[in-house]
């Protein structure tokens, strides 16, 4: 999912720095956050950031929150009480994942398309 984040944030750039606008101190320079954000798409931040990609890449706002769910669950496992997790079982969960991967194989051909027919 990051290489496609990735490649979907570049070609939004002209959008994600409209909201990610200043520069940013690192330790020996100084970077547009913009590209900071590209590099680094922060947890923190997917949720701004699939917004914004979302005005050219339907599904994209989705399918990280659905991901972002994913990831709790790694760390949380199944809860059938759903107070840590949305997913009650790890059958629940692999409805997602399988869902997931799909979304993620038909954008990825999406690109390939868009590249070779380039």
């Amino acid at each position: 999912m990051e290489g496609t984040a990735w490649a979907l944030a570049v070609d939004t750039r002209d959008e994600l720095v409209k909201v990610f606008n200043r520069d940013v101190e690192l330790e020996d320079r100084v970077v547009k956050e913009v590209d900071y954000v590209i590099a680094l798409i922060p947890t923190t931040r997917m949720r701004e950031i699939a917004r914004i990609i979302e005005t050219r890449h339907p599904g994209t706002y989705t399918n990280t929150l659905l991901a972002l769910e994913l990831h709790r669950y790694q760390y949380n496992g199944p809860d059938p009480e759903e107070v840590l997790s949305i997913y009650r079982s790890d059958e629940d969960a692999l409805v997602d994942i399988r869902k997931l991967i799909e979304a993620i194989r038909t954008r990825i051909s999406k690109m390939i398309i868009k590249t070779l027919s380039s």
